[in-house]
């Protein structure tokens, strides 16, 4: 009875062993390199650039515009006669 226990015990062994290889070692592919590209420069920097400008001239064309109904000037009158 022994013997009829190692011998299954030994094939169910080889069972399991042989299906752990069953493929072999798996081939080795290497990754190709990462490729970083980057056109000109950043384009935040170009878009804080432009709205600090148009601010710039919203705030100057805002300051710069005379007000009409200003009550320091006096109103102007023609003379009629």
């Amino acid at each position: 009875m022994q013997k009829v226990t190692s011998l299954i015990l030994a094939a169910t062994m080889t069972v399991a062993a042989s299906g752990a290889f069953a493929g072999g070692a798996p081939e080795v592919i290497p990754e190709p390199p990462a490729v970083v590209v980057t056109e000109g420069g950043s384009s935040s920097g170009g878009t804080a650039l432009w709205l600090a400008l148009g601010g710039a001239i919203l705030v100057a064309v805002l300051v710069s515009q005379s007000d009409s109904t200003d009550p320091a000037t006096p109103p102007q009158t023609e003379d009629a006669g």
